[in-house]
């Protein structure tokens, strides 16, 4: 492997064009890590003389480049047939096409089908690469297609202003070289630090303000979910004409926003006229170009929905940049709320938890391997895996070392970064930022987390839980699994029956409970050892210490109700997790405890 390295650009440099170390081009076969946003990158190489394909992560950030370069480049989404490719490729020299990455396998095939050369004559840019990392775990074959296709291409480049941090980037990538371009005298991006239990209240009082008062500056939020946009809205009583919101149009995503937001209220594009109320989904977080010179930015993280929390290290910096011609642009506004999840477990405790796991996945993938074809076959029968880390890839068990890195950056971000407003302002003053310090219908989740004991329909419920499997679904950013937890722990039965009856069942049965358990009854078979971890999942939390009895009274109901004639001790609990024991002082006692660290991989016949 090349070793990384570090270009300087000249004092007064604010283009990649402008360091002629590159010559025009952008470096082949690296990683290139541009380290500022709005440096001319995707420019460059939609300018220059270079055959390329440019992948990028959304619809919105296609449109809004082949928008400015219409006479020359062509942007290929899923309605754009393969002849409209062929006939461009055709008339256009060098052909500069920009698509989704999902798309990069069909534009390949379509160029290879015109007698051209594509692996070797053409160059494959790969915008926004982090976001590779950010959505792997739930849109893993298309990532995995764009990855196997990007493999033969003779010259390609991974570029990011905000790179993965080194030792967590993918396995496919870890043997690129870094390219790391320095720009000089670059002004120091100053962030307004707004704390708020209720970031949506004060969105509101923000909006009216603009309205009412008429102030002389246009107001962008980026905040990824459209139910917060539609509520402030409402809320506000914002009328179309107040207000500009950019989200998903892909597939469902279209119909299913536009209804959220209202049908008055049509949904726009990144490069449309700014209104003096902006909203920004994830959609348009990275690449896209925003015009506003009286345009200030507001990042959202609201503690109390998880998929809205912003990576600082990522995905903060590239919204910082959006507006390019602002008046505002390095005065940032950060309004947020800290998260509610407390943890017991450490940091470097989850993460050498989880790489023992993955070791252990990597063993026990080495032993299937040297077994012969017959065994091989025996045993995918009856296995039954509850590790995410290994996949089965044509009857052959991979192991996939780029989930236990996810797994280990959202720990990172949700339950420790967004932990506390000390450690968000750590995260912030990390990444160079300088730090200024500056009612509606609740969500069954929220009312949950205000107090557990709330008694809520199991209809409302199991609604949101399916909500939140759409949403990860249709958006880049994911960290839903912590208000399902929320609602699991609320009611066991909505995370039973969503997994084994599905949405369309449990609706068919109208939600009756009594009826969705004697379906789940029929369902259930013969694997025990899944319904027992599924059990204990929903039982207990991971990360906390509970008391021993505890977890030997529960384990031994589960026991009871699968007439297993078994007689439950709290270490009985280590054949499903990595435990660690401590004490911990209830009612003025020291008592022994377990930490369930994470889940252990077992098969129905261990």
């Amino acid at each position: 492997m090349e070793k990384d390295r570090i270009i300087t650009a000249l004092a007064g440099a604010k283009w990649l064009s402008d360091i002629p170390e590159l010559g025009n081009r952008i470096p082949a076969n690296c990683i290139l890590n541009k380290s500022v946003t709005g440096c001319g990158a995707t420019e460059l190489a939609l300018r220059n003389d270079v055959p390329t394909i440019i992948a990028v992560p959304t619809q919105n950030l296609v449109n809004n480049k082949a928008s400015q370069h219409v006479e020359d480049v062509i942007g290929v989404l899923e309605g754009v047939p393969n002849e409209a490719i062929k006939t461009y490729a055709q008339s256009h020299s060098p052909i500069k096409i920009i698509t989704t990455y999902d798309s990069v396998p069909r534009v390949t095939q379509t160029l290879l089908d015109c007698d051209i050369d594509v692996y070797n004559e053409v160059f494959l840019f790969v915008d926004e690469y982090h976001l590779l990392f950010n959505a792997y775990s739930y849109r893993h074959e298309a990532i995995q297609s764009l990855l196997d296709t990007a493999s033969r291409f003779k010259r390609v480049t991974y570029v990011s202003a905000t790179p993965i941090e080194r030792q967590y980037i993918m396995r496919e990538l870890q043997n690129l070289p870094m390219l790391t371009v320095r720009f000089q005298n670059v002004e120091p991006t100053k962030i307004r630090f707004r704390q708020t239990n209720r970031p949506q209240n004060l969105i509101v009082k923000l909006c009216r303000n603009a309205i009412g008062n008429h102030v002389n500056y246009n107001l962008h939020f980026f905040v990824n979910s459209v139910d917060f946009i539609a509520r402030v809205i409402k809320n506000a009583k914002l009328t179309p004409d107040d207000v500009k919101v950019v989200c998903s149009t892909s597939g469902e995503a279209k119909y299913k926003n536009q209804v959220k937001i209202g049908r008055g209220y049509p949904i726009a594009q990144p490069l449309d006229p700014v209104k003096k109320i902006n909203f920004y989904t994830s959609t348009a977080f990275e690449g896209c170009d925003i015009f506003d010179p009286v345009g200030k930015t507001y990042i959202v993280s609201d503690g109390r929905r998880a998929h809205t929390l912003i990576d600082i290290s990522t995905l903060f910096i590239q919204i910082c940049g959006r507006i390019r011609d602002s008046i505002y642009k390095y005065d940032i506004t950060h309004i947020f709320s800290t998260t509610r999840y407390k943890t017991e477990i450490s940091f470097e405790e989850f993460e050498s938890a989880t790489l023992q796991r993955l070791k252990e996945a990597e063993t026990l993938v080495k032993e299937f391997k040297n077994m012969s074809l017959t065994s091989r076959k025996m045993l995918l029968k009856d296995l039954f895996l509850n590790d995410k880390y290994i996949r089965v890839v044509n009857d052959e068990l991979v192991v996939d070392r780029n989930m236990a890195n996810i797994d280990i950056v959202n720990f990172k971000l949700s339950r420790l970064i967004y932990a506390s407003d000390e450690r968000i302002a750590q995260e912030h003053q990390k990444n160079h930022l300088d730090i200024i310090v500056s009612t509606y219908t609740e969500l069954p989740s929220e009312k949950l987390e205000d107090n557990a004991n709330a008694k809520l329909a199991f209809k409302d419920l199991f609604d949101e839980y399916h909500k939140i499997e759409l949403e990860r679904m249709e958006t880049m950013y994911s960290f839903g699994m912590f208000r399902q937890a929320v609602l699991t722990n609320s009611n066991p039965l909505v995370k039973k029956a969503y997994d084994i009856l599905g949405y369309d069942k449990v609706v068919a049965l109208k939600y009756n409970q009594t009826a969705i358990k004697r379906e789940i009854a029929k369902h259930i078979g013969q694997d025990k050892e899944n319904i027992i971890l599924s059990s204990l999942n929903e039982m207990f939390p991971q990360y906390t210490a509970i008391p021993s009895n505890r977890l030997k009274q529960g384990l031994q109901k589960i026991y009871d109700d699968l007439g297993i004639q078994l007689t439950a001790k709290a270490t009985d609990l280590q054949r499903w997790y990595t435990l660690k024991r401590c004490y911990r002082s209830f009612n003025g006692k020291n008592v022994q405890c377990y930490i369930l660290v994470r889940e252990n991989m077992v098969s129905s016949e261990s």
